[in-house]
């Protein structure tokens, strides 16, 4: 029951309700052989947003090593709304990452200097990438 409340607050909550989301971000933290969902807070709490909310980077930032590697395009887009000036060197690794998402999304929003353009046009003639990571990192180098 309380896990289907955090879901609801995620998506349609407003500011009254994030100590209710950081409450299950630290009822996920207990359930060791469970730690799925995080993504799901992280959205809330980005979607949320506001001074309150930027009190959650430091546990997106410690998610971002999480096992759950599909989740980590949440916490990404997360701390890239929260805490926008202090990103850089999460989007330059998430062009590395294993999950697509997370490369579409590292692609769109890194800062450019050689070494993310190098691997920008890697990503776009990759034939192995994804189309809509091909594209993102062409459009980001034309």
């Amino acid at each position: 029951m309380m896990w289907t409340a955090c879901l609801v607050m995620a998506k349609h909550g407003g500011d009254s309700d994030l100590p209710a989301l950081l409450a299950g971000w630290d009822w996920l933290d207990r359930r060791t052989e469970d730690r799925c969902g995080y993504d799901d807070l992280a959205e809330g709490i980005a979607r949320i947003g506001g001074p309150a909310a930027q009190t959650a980077v430091p546990r997106l930032r410690r998610a971002w090593f999480s096992p759950h590697t599909f989740e980590r395009a949440a916490y990404l887009r997360a701390v890239t709304a929260l805490d926008p000036g202090n990103t850089d060197s999460l989007l330059t690794e998430g062009l590395w990452d294993c999950e697509s998402d997370v490369r579409q999304f590292a692609a769109e929003h890194v800062p450019l200097d050689d070494s993310t353009r190098k691997q920008l046009s890697y990503l776009r003639d990759d034939p192995m990438e994804t189309p809509e990571v091909r594209a993102t990192a062409a459009a980001r180098l034309s």
